[in-house]
């Protein structure tokens, strides 16, 4: 794929403070918010689109808490990744909220959909160290501000390239977006190998 089939300021901004590349991959940066419709029609096309990336990409989903209002479906998504049951239970955030009308922003609702789920988890060992979770909130508050996303789902590839569900316009152009952005990446990765 060509990135040439991708427009600067169209279909992808440069990041004033990219960050270091990682050898041999590119890191993907997913900021989304489990309330965000568009976040969560985006998501199973992004997982497809990962999947077939794996080999050169690595995901790092950041949930999106510059709201106090988001801040509890934040810690929801730290506190699933915490206790090992991000990878089962992601996509079934998305369909409680999105679907099923279910409210997942208070401590009692989030435990009771978990055990709803037929998931055994004491409140000691879900809720844990909230201390560690509020810190996790303030470093992906850090990752927003420094690439400056105002908008969910934004993507930032290599550190470098920001793009957002409504700059890349449908699941079919997802893809040709991505792939062209990776490749660019990719590119200049070889390019500062040199």
């Amino acid at each position: 794929m060509s990135y040439s089939a991708v427009e600067r300021g169209k279909d992808f901004v440069e990041s004033k403070s990219p960050v270091p590349i990682i050898p041999g991959k590119i890191e993907v940066i997913e900021f989304f918010f489990y309330g965000c419709a568009g976040c969560y029609q985006m998501q199973p096309d992004l997982d497809v689109w990962f999947q077939e990336n794996k080999d050169r990409v690595m995901r790092r989903r950041i949930p999106v808490a510059t709201r106090s209002s988001w801040e509890s479906l934040a810690k929801l998504y730290f506190r699933l990744e915490r206790t090992n049951l991000i990878m089962d239970l992601h996509g079934a955030v998305f369909k409680a909220i999105h679907e099923e009308s279910i409210s997942l922003r208070g401590d009692d609702d989030q435990i009771r959909w978990i055990r709803e789920k037929g998931v055994s988890v004491s409140s000691e060992e879900f809720f844990g160290d909230e201390r560690a979770v509020d810190g996790r909130i303030r470093q992906a508050n850090k990752l927003v501000e420094r690439y400056r996303v105002v908008v969910t789902p934004t993507l930032v590839i290599g550190g470098k390239y920001l793009t957002t569900g409504g700059m890349i316009g449908g699941p079919e152009r997802l893809p040709l977006v991505l792939d062209a952005l990776v490749d660019k990446a990719l590119s200049m990765q070889g390019q500062d190998r040199q």
